[in-house]
């Protein structure tokens, strides 16, 4: 290695500093004071950098180097500062970690308590409580949580979370062996990613609490699987940023030339080439590329048996592709690994964020971003990752250019003889084409041949032999999607003819069937009309917004007790998957305007979404709400927002103006008379399914209320109960979909309505049988509406 020469008379601090670390590296002598001098005016700076770095090598440890300093803390320490009842749970290079009990505020903390000998001045111990503490700054599910960095009895400290989980490195470790162990924890963590969905997800959580740390200046630059853990709930968190390198913070290290720090086989290449930390957010995804990788195949793909043959393996970044491991991978997940595995970080995702999106659309069965690569961006690649052999070997390679462009044209009209006789294959045999699998595997392999086929389409070759294939290959594509239509229309004539009394759920089980091969239907040829209709099932475009306005998307879910469904705000551009969603517009000056409630199912065909003003008959019966409070058993205190509710529940006299006719009305009536024994008046509260009363609030302009806001409403006296001869004791909506229930009357005394058969109804109401029994179901309107 030659020494990097300075210009003669050179002021420019970066340029002595490298002279300083050439000095340092090859042990030479090295006159401070002289190099100092020569940065004139800017020798403080200088002198910072190496104050910093010096401090730095007394701080940091090398790859995989055991530490020696931490047994200067007592083995038999129980108490430092408060923390108290001290466990040595772990040990790293530059500190040990304790799990200690928190008496102040009652709770288990891991405390990080830094090695004295490895902290050897006042700047050490300043710069690692301000990266502590910025970490502490992060505040997301997925990374654990700082609580307090501080110094007492001698040693600097770090309270964080202590998490129970075990590490997904024993996880993977398990999974390799197949051998259960006694471990419960680790048991539950092993069985919850037992399938490969169950492995995308967790990469998926890891991949967007990483996106968030990118987002706040933080890169980790230690990804491993050591250095995640997996919650009984199965979700992971990242743990120990030591290593962590704050971007955004001015007194960090951005100036400094650092030495290579990480884990050896899941460092980036250009770590390994560069010799430098990498502080990259595309190296940590290089880094989370292996861990997924290793999730998939349960092999690393870089790990060697000495540290220098696996730098060299990463430095190649040529990773055997995760199905020739297991063929059982699905084509889109190698994709997405490979993608994060790239050589060059420009050639991988953008982002961090970037890779979870395909993820997602993974896990949606949506195409993903990322296409086969073509056999010339393979050469391309190749040549990325061999350039050193190729330089070496350029001026041997010149006397056989002639020989090499004549097998090169040979090999290409060879290479599209045999592509084209594939694809005539695939023609002649699309009729033996019968089940979802066999449509799958049949697009997939058409995907790789598109491939080849606009790769020979532009070479050279394709202008003496002509340049058909991607035409050829294209007709294939369509054969096989109107093919996929023909079969697909035996599957719905064979539904339909009997029809069967579940015939919701029966389409549901064939879009099931179906759905990978609609997705790999819709990849393949997007514009292909033949299966259409059923790729776009599920999906509910939504309305057209007038100018200024503006559009937010919220989606119910569970909530802690049945009353309290939990609403989350989503991205309206993204696909929605099945289930209730509550959609509100606010003018150009941000005032609410107008909002509606709809239920995506999956068998339903693709449908436009409306919004309509508050209907006159209903408008007038409104009352308001103010933002209140209401206990609710399970879940404490919930909050409502300010909203407007009808003061008595929608009456079959009401149903006309939402659009119904007399003569469904009639019947829905007569059924529920013939179900209870009981005359019905057309004043009475309508009792509809729960999917009517969406259809008729939609109709209205309003929505259905949240549980609490009827019980808010009850317990203010604010509405009506519908009740004429019993007594209504409480009233709830809930959201969830699986049930097909929203509203629900609960009767006092001795009858409730799981005992249907010695009720006497007093009110009409939708009754809807289950395992336990039966549940009576009216509906009320409500409307958001903001102070």
């Amino acid at each position: 290695m030659n020494k990097p020469e300075s210009p003669a008379g050179s002021r420019d601090p970066t340029l002595l500093f490298e002279e300083y670390l050439h000095a340092w590296d090859t042990g030479q002598p090295v006159n401070l004071d002289d190099l100092c001098a020569r940065a004139g005016p800017r020798e403080a700076d200088l002198k910072k950098r190496i104050e910093i770095f010096r401090t730095l090598q007394e701080l940091s440890e090398t790859l995989d180097t055991p530490s020696t300093e931490g047994a200067s803390i007592p083995v038999d320490v129980d108490r430092i500062g408060r923390f108290e009842r001290l466990v040595r749970i772990g040990q790293g290079g530059l500190s040990q970690v304790f799990l200690a009990h928190d008496p102040a505020l009652k709770r288990n903390v891991a405390l990080k308590i830094l090695s004295p000998g490895q902290i050897t001045t006042s700047d050490a111990r300043g710069w690692i409580a301000s990266e502590a503490q910025s970490l502490a700054r992060l505040d997301h599910p997925g990374v654990v949580r700082v609580f307090e960095v501080d110094e007492a009895d001698g040693f600097a400290y770090v309270a964080m979370e202590f998490l129970a989980g075990p590490s997904l490195a024993a996880v993977i470790e398990r999974l390799r062996s197949g051998v259960p162990g006694d471990d419960p924890g680790l048991e539950a963590a092993v069985l919850g990613l037992s399938t490969v969905t169950a492995r995308c997800r967790l990469v998926l959580q890891l991949a967007r609490a990483l996106a968030y740390c990118h987002a706040q200046g933080i890169v980790h630059r230690d990804i491993k699987p050591g250095n995640i853990l997996v919650q009984a709930n199965g979700e992971p968190k990242w743990i120990d940023f030591g290593l962590a390198h704050i971007e955004s913070d001015s007194a960090s290290l951005t100036q400094v030339t650092q030495r290579l720090m990480g884990t050896p086989a899941y460092i980036a290449p250009e770590q390994v080439d560069g010799g430098r930390t990498g502080a990259s957010p595309l190296s940590d995804q290089f880094s989370l590329g292996v861990v997924l990788y290793e999730l998939l195949t349960s092999k690393n793909a870089f790990m060697r048996s000495s540290r220098s043959a696996t730098l060299d393996a990463i430095s190649r970044a040529e990773p055997p592709a995760p199905r020739k491991v297991d063929a059982s991978i699905p084509v889109d997940l190698e994709r997405i690994c490979l993608h994060a595995l790239e050589r060059s970080p420009d050639a991988r995702y953008p982002s961090i964020d970037r890779m979870a999106d395909d993820l997602e659309a993974f896990l949606e069965h949506r195409p993903i971003s990322l296409r086969a690569p073509t056999p010339v961006q393979r050469f391309a690649l190749w040549v990325q990752r061999h350039r050193r052999e190729i330089a070496l070997s350029a001026k041997a390679l010149g006397c056989a250019f002639v020989v090499a462009i004549a097998v090169w044209v040979v090999g290409g009209v060879s290479e599209r003889s045999k592509l084209k006789r594939e694809l005539n294959q695939f023609g002649s045999s699309v009729g033996e084409l019968l089940f979802p699998q066999h449509f799958v595997a049949r697009f997939d392999a058409l995907e790789e041949r598109a491939s080849e086929a606009r790769a020979l389409d532009q070479s050279l070759v394709a202008r003496v032999v002509g340049g058909d294939m991607a035409r050829l290959t294209r007709s294939i594509v369509e054969q096989t999607s109107r093919r996929m239509s023909d079969v697909m229309k035996q599957e719905w004539h064979a539904l339909e003819n009997p029809r069967p009394m579940d015939f919701d759920q029966a389409v549901r089980r064939l879009l099931r069937q179906w759905e990978d091969a609609l997705a790999a239907d819709a990849q393949a040829c997007p514009d292909c009309p033949y299966n259409r209709r059923d790729r776009e099932r599920g999906i509910v475009v939504l309305p057209e917004l007038a100018a200024g306005e503006e559009l937010q998307l919220w989606q119910y879910g569970d909530g802690p007790a049945p009353i309290t469904p939990v609403v989350r705000r989503i991205d309206p551009t993204r696909q929605r998957g099945a289930g209730l969603y509550r959609l509100q517009t606010f003018d150009a000056v941000h005032c609410f305007a107008r909002e509606t409630e709809f239920l995506v199912r999956p068998e339903e065909e693709k449908r436009q979404l409306e919004l309509r003003p508050l209907h006159p008959s209903i408008a007038t019966r409104m009352v308001k709400a103010s933002r209140t409070t209401i206990f609710v058993p399970g879940a404490q205190n919930v909050e409502i927002a300010a909203h407007e509710i009808m003061r008595d529940p929608v009456r079959w006299s009401d149903l006309p103006a939402a659009g119904w006719s007399i003569d469904e009305i009639a019947g829905t009536m007569t059924l529920l008379m013939q179900f209870t024994n009981r005359t019905i008046e057309w004043t009475d509260p309508a009792a509809l399914s729960w999917e009517d009363a969406l259809r008729v609030s939609t109709a209205f302009g309003a929505r259905l209320p949240s549980g609490c806001e009827l019980a808010s409403a009850l317990r203010d006296g604010r509405v009506e109960t519908p009740g004429r001869t019993a007594t209504v004791a409480g009233e709830h909506v809930s959201a969830n979909i699986a049930e097909g229930l929203v509203a629900s009357f609960l009767y006092g005394g001795e009858e409730t309505a799981t005992s249907a058969k010695k009720t006497r109804i007093s009110a009409p109401a939708f009754v809807r049988g289950d395992a336990g029994g039966f549940q009576l179901v009216t509906f009320r309107l409500a409307r958001s509406t903001f102070d």
